[in-house]
């Protein structure tokens, strides 16, 4: 299970989402040295909601509430809490 991995993900707390909380988008930042491959948003629930490869996230088409973001990079994959307004 992802969320429950021991791997080491030292450089997750260099990767953050602003603004969270959100209204109309948000951006995935990160170091120079970190490059974002995939990003995808799930409900808490687990469904797939969208998929990108982009680091500015549109979120207009999603309700309020709270998702996982999925970051895919060059150094492994995190797992992100969105919460939209």
């Amino acid at each position: 299970n992802a969320f429950l991995s021991t791997a080491d993900l030292s450089f997750e707390r260099d990767i953050t989402l602003a603004p969270n909380p959100a209204n109309n988008s948000t951006t995935i930042n990160t170091p120079t040295d970190i490059t974002v491959t995939e990003v995808t948003i799930y409900t808490l629930l687990g469904q797939k909601i969208l998929t990108t490869r982009q680091q500015n996230i549109p979120l207009q088409g999603l309700s309020s509430g709270q998702y996982w973001v999925k970051i895919d990079t060059n150094q492994g994959t995190i797992y992100k809490k969105l919460i939209k307004n």
